[in-house]
């Protein structure tokens, strides 16, 4: 179905240059020269718990002269079926035929995704049948009582408003209210239908379907994109009433009302997977799905246990950003988990209860021993090394780790009754062509051969004693040796460095994009108040939403606009 102007291709619109305030549709890149750092008093003390501040009474804050670009973001699967829900209601829905989502490094987003004509037809489906439902209860959607035009036109400017995250131009108010009465006059449609077909285009609109910021005052998003910003971080979805409230007033201008939403919205139930959400894109927690194990060897891998094991992630890090304190060092050296019966099992304890439980802190120490990271990180007979050492260099410090060179085949080690596992991967260290890389894996990954490819915990292997100790290299300031992946883990969490790799992990995940150069500014102020918070998770949030990266927008260049 077309509708005129209204059927035009969100695609082709977010693909054009705009400049100017009111539509920035293109990713926007300004590079200029950093700030120092100074004292943020235009606005009172940065909030946060803990203090005047996240980093407490005297903290400092870089101001800074850049920010980051602010390319379009179409709705990923689950933004889209989160608005819709909210926007309309419990529907039947299913965004499954979606195209695929893209991704900003490790985490989903669709920013700067071309849409080709395919994929509009699915919006457009999309767009129709929910509508088509929408129709069935439309009293309920639109708040009417009556069917008569004046309530159809003051639907429509409500409907546009929490449609676009935004009030509707007086151009677009008008654009749509004519697409309801030529449809009602001139092509004679019922009340219903004439309102099926708007609600429709609403849903094709490139401003349903994308997240596009405006620049407002002093570099500022408006009041309007910051609740945006705010609702997709924190919930995944539009803004609630009160955010909108918030908007509407311009309390969003400011550090303290920023606060004071942000506090709202993580005591709500809603932002539970956010948590969720980033800690299992950051783990990568969806390959749990398709781990296999021998069953000769592994008789209790089961789709149960994948599925207990992927759980007790998602409690562990709810809990820590629930409870006051909760920090990047809890996550990453606190002895406790939550267990099933065959969970229990893998851990070794016995006649465990579902629910938290404290486990043995010899074994066990934060997320890099859990069930779920040591099997997703393991072969389907063996353990593998370099698999968890990288990710301890990629997810922990940040340093990407280079895929092997092209004229270089990859086998792996074959299994040996008669060697250790550490043993058989010295290979890699002696071969001159291997080593490079893997001098800064193994050493690492081989730390956690007291755990065998489902989790479970060992001490001997093939008869032989298992060597836990290991050596880090490479670091900022947690260069050394440990003797087991309990030392590791506890160094790791010591470290500035892997404080600024979770800051950086946390600004991407909330900002749907890639980090600039332009962002560098923002992450060092960000860091530094993460570590002066003593790496509480909460304050990370609170640093990230009143920073500059993410409360400002870069304008166009001359080049963009030309």
């Amino acid at each position: 179905m077309q509708y005129g102007s209204f059927g035009r291709s969100f695609g082709s619109l977010a693909s054009r240059k705009r400049c100017g305030r009111s539509s920035a549709l293109l990713a926007i890149t300004v590079v200029v020269a950093c700030g120092g750092t100074s004292t943020r008093d235009d606005t009172g003390n940065k909030p946060g718990p803990g203090g005047n501040g996240p980093g407490g009474e005297d903290s400092t804050y870089n101001v800074c002269d850049t920010v980051g670009p602010a390319p379009v973001r179409r709705l990923t699967r689950s933004e889209y079926t989160n608005t819709l829900k909210d926007l309309l209601g419990s529907l039947p829905l299913n965004s499954d035929s979606l195209v695929a989502d893209g991704s900003a490094g490790i985490f989903r987003s669709n920013v700067s995704v071309p849409v080709t004509p395919s994929v509009a037809n699915e919006y457009r489906d999309l767009a129709e049948k929910v509508a088509g439902e929408a129709a069935k209860q439309l009293g309920a959607v639109t708040g009417c009582k009556s069917a008569s035009d004046e309530c159809a036109k003051s639907f429509i400017s409500d409907f546009g408003q929490r449609a676009f995250r935004r009030p509707l131009s007086e151009d677009e108010r008008l654009r749509y209210v004519g697409l309801y009465t030529s449809l009602r006059d001139e092509a004679k449609q019922s009340y219903e239908a004439s309102l099926q077909t708007v609600i429709a285009a609403f849903l094709q609109s490139p401003y349903f379907l994308n997240r596009i910021e405006r620049q407002g005052a002093e570099g500022k998003l408006t009041s309007w994109d910051m609740a945006s910003r705010l609702s997709y971080f924190l919930w995944g979805t539009m803004p609630d009433t009160a955010l909108f409230d918030a908007a509407a007033s311009n309390e969003l201008l400011t550090d303290e009302g920023i606060q004071a939403q942000t506090d709202r919205l993580l005591r709500d139930p809603r932002a539970q997977p956010m948590v969720r959400s980033f800690y299992a894109q950051w783990l990568e927690l969806e390959k749990l799905d398709r781990v296999t194990r021998s069953s000769e060897r592994f008789p209790e891998m089961s789709h149960d246990l994948l599925v207990d094991m992927r759980t007790e992630v998602e409690k562990f890090s709810e809990s820590l950003h629930a409870r006051e304190g909760g920090s990047l060092t809890d996550l990453l050296t606190q002895p406790f988990g939550y267990v099933t019966p065959r969970l229990a099992a893998i851990y070794g304890l016995k006649n465990a209860k579902d629910g938290e439980v404290d486990l043995n802190r010899e074994e066990r120490a934060g997320i890099l021993t859990s069930a779920a990271f040591l099997t997703l990180n393991a072969h389907f007979e063996d353990t593998s090394p370099v698999h968890r050492g990288k990710f301890v260099r990629e997810r922990l410090l940040c340093q990407l780790m280079p895929s092997p060179p092209g004229d270089v085949q990859v086998v792996l080690p074959p299994p040996d009754p008669n060697l250790s596992t550490r043993e058989r991967y010295q290979k890699h260290l002696d071969d001159p062509y291997c080593r490079g890389c893997h001098i800064l894996m193994n050493p690492i990954g081989l730390a956690f051969e007291g755990y065998d490819p489902v989790g479970r915990h060992r001490t001997n292997e093939n008869g032989l004693t298992i060597d836990t100790s290991g050596e880090l290299g490479s670091t900022a300031d947690i260069n050394g040796a440990f003797k087991d992946p309990i030392e590791l883990a506890n160094r790791l969490a010591t470290s500035q460095e892997v404080a600024g790799c979770m800051a950086k992990h946390w600004f991407t995940f909330a900002m749907g994009r890639p980090v600039e150069d332009e962002d560098e500014c923002t992450l060092q102020a960000v860091t530094q108040a993460f570590v002066s918070a003593r790496l509480d998770l909460r304050s990370l949030i609170y640093s990230i939403v009143t920073s500059d990266g993410f409360r400002k927008i870069a304008p166009p260049t001359k080049e963009q606009c030309e």
